[in-house]
């Protein structure tokens, strides 16, 4: 039989040689093997693991190199947060392992370099569940390259046009959260992650718990019990007025909103102006006056004495403004016009001055205190 030819291993004929082929060309036979592989594996200068799935870790693991090559490690946070340590030795070029974050909960799995960056940075995280980490070693950089299936942690906000989003849910203060036993609009264990964030990071008052909180977010979801998303409705997010630990006093209790709590809220579409509210303002004027009066035509006025004398005396203004009894008599008053004078006026001048207080019991209206917006849909990411 001819000899075979191949140039890769896909090439080979697994029924070569057969039993009538000479003896003599067995010899070629190996050399066409070896030809083939190495055709099929041009760099192939270190050991060949193939791909295999470790069994699930919980506790800090540490990878060894060659033998751990090529596999899958899932850890499981359930627990508690997990470190994952990358060879401390140096891995030959094109070392490679995958790390998949095997559970829900809010804890992370922490890849320490070991020495070594990994993607330029001393470690890495996986926060969400089952996201992977592909990690693969170079020799002419001394470093790690990762692949990491990281997606927007757990709790973050984000607006949009849209009206639903895969792996987010609206904040309309209504959709719930919960295992799959809650009775919640949004059942899984998928959901656990984001039950503890927002049941931590809010009270009661922001995100009620069904039955109400008991020890933690763990122990209420294992209860199945169902957390209520935030309401962002009508509402706009401020920062965290002290985040990093230092108040920067912009939005206090003086506005009625706390903002060193998450999950305050206040603002009024609008509100009604008190006179407490307004500025005292009093205006002062003075001024002069000055005119004539109108003339009243020719007249006379009348004078009245209201003076009481006893005795016989008799006297007056033209000698009748009063009478006389006698010596032991009495008088009493007495009136008398005067002369009569023609028609005439009288100057009148003088000054004035005052006050005139403004926002004097008007009626009053409510006041828009809404500033120019935006409207979006606000989702929270799962």
């Amino acid at each position: 039989m001819t000899l075979e030819a191949a140039t890769y291993v896909s090439g080979l004929n697994a029924s070569a040689p057969g039993a009538a082929d000479p003896r003599n060309q067995g010899d070629d036979h190996l050399r066409l093997i070896k030809a083939v592989l190495q055709a099929s594996f041009p760099n192939s200068s270190a050991p060949f693991y193939i791909p295999t799935v470790a069994d699930p870790s919980t506790s800090t693991l540490v990878v060894a190199t060659p033998t751990d090559g090529g596999k899958t490690f899932p850890v499981d946070c359930s627990s508690g947060a997990v470190q994952v340590d990358l060879p401390s030795d140096e891995p030959f070029d094109g070392f490679y392992i995958k790390v998949v974050k095997a559970d829900f909960s809010i804890n992370a799995v922490t890849i320490s370099g070991n020495g070594r960056t990994i993607n330029g940075v001393s470690s890495i995280s996986l926060i969400k569940g089952f996201h992977t980490a592909i990690l693969e070693y170079s020799t002419s950089l001394s470093a790690w390259l990762a692949y990491v299936t990281q997606a927007t942690p757990s709790g973050s906000f984000l607006d949009s046009a849209a009206t639903s989003i895969p792996g987010y849910l609206l904040c309309d203060g209504t959709s719930t959260i919960g295992d799959g036993s809650s009775g919640a609009t949004n059942t899984g264990p998928q959901y656990l992650t984001l039950f503890q964030v927002l049941w931590n990071g809010f009270g009661n008052a922001v995100c009620p718990v069904s039955s109400g909180r008991g020890t933690s977010a763990a122990a209420d979801f294992a209860a199945h019990k169902k957390l209520t998303l935030p309401d962002l409705r009508g509402r706009a997010r401020f920062g965290k007025d002290n985040m990093g630990g230092s108040a920067a006093g912009r939005i206090t209790t003086a506005v009625s909103i706390d903002g060193s709590t998450l999950g305050t809220s206040g603002g009024s579409q609008s509100v009604v102006l008190t006179q407490a509210n307004l500025p005292n303002v009093s205006q002062s004027f003075s001024g002069t006056i000055s005119g004539t009066a109108a003339s009243a035509g020719a007249h006379s006025h009348t004078l009245t004495s209201d003076d009481s004398k006893t005795g016989s005396e008799s006297a007056g203004i033209g000698g009748n403004f009063y009478t006389s009894s006698g010596d032991s008599g009495s008088r009493g008053p007495a009136s008398q016009p005067t002369s009569t004078d023609g028609a005439h006026t009288h100057s009148v001048s003088g000054s004035c001055s005052g006050n005139v207080a403004l926002n004097g019991g008007v009626t009053q209206t409510a006041v828009s205190i809404l500033p120019p917006a935006f409207i979006v849909n606000t989702f929270v990411a799962v």
